[in-house]
């Protein structure tokens, strides 16, 4: 940010960084960050800084009215208990009976509206093997019924988080692969004159 405003800052950043094509991302317990950063900062003024995409993978959110999956069919690597354990965990003091808050639930009648967020492109990853991805799937079917521009991409056959622990596996590499492809997609080179929707901060 101070950067954008001329003052003197990191070198690295000020020799290479694009700040008018910046991407939110987050994984698990960051993957819900993002959306609540997202909600509270997008429509402000960051000078230059420019949105143009959020990543969001194998998000942690708890939505008490998304369906359950079917625990026979989720891999032990985090089970139902450990996720509903880790939200009461971080919630603030006072909260910890309703894992539901407006922190994990981007849908709970206490957190930003979606439909009146102007939300540059979502893409939402999810692993059809995690007991976290019916609330991100949930979200995602929410976020496109508000008019969002939101993609899924599922992974079959796999766990929370399954790249962080075979990162060169073929279906690890195809994530990859995808959200380098929406990355690229939505970025807007400086000499480009094709129009896009952007999220200013």
């Amino acid at each position: 940010y101070r950067q954008t405003q001329g003052n003197a800052g990191d070198p690295w950043l000020v020799a290479y960084a694009d700040f008018s094509n910046c991407f939110f991302a987050g994984e698990s317990s960051g993957g819900s960050i993002v959306h609540y950063l997202a909600a509270r900062v997008l429509g402000t003024d960051w000078g230059s800084i420019v949105i143009r995409g959020m990543l969001i993978l194998h998000v942690a959110f708890s939505i008490r009215d998304a369906p359950r999956p079917d625990r026979s069919k989720t891999l032990p690597i985090l089970t139902q208990m450990r996720p509903e354990t880790f939200a009461r965990l971080s919630l603030p003091l006072g909260s910890e009976t309703d894992i539901s808050h407006q922190f994990l639930n981007p849908l709970h009648r206490e957190a930003p509206a979606i439909r009146d967020i102007s939300f540059p492109p979502i893409i939402v990853a999810v692993a059809n093997r995690d007991p976290t991805s019916y609330a991100a799937i949930f979200y995602f079917e929410a976020m496109r019924r508000y008019g969002k521009r939101a993609e899924l991409f599922v992974t079959e056959g796999e766990g929370h988080l399954f790249y962080s622990r075979q990162p060169q596996s073929e279906k690890a590499e195809l994530l990859q692969q995808t959200l380098v492809d929406f990355i690229r997609k939505h970025v807007v080179h400086m000499d480009s004159q094709r129009p896009g929707p952007v999220s200013k901060l």
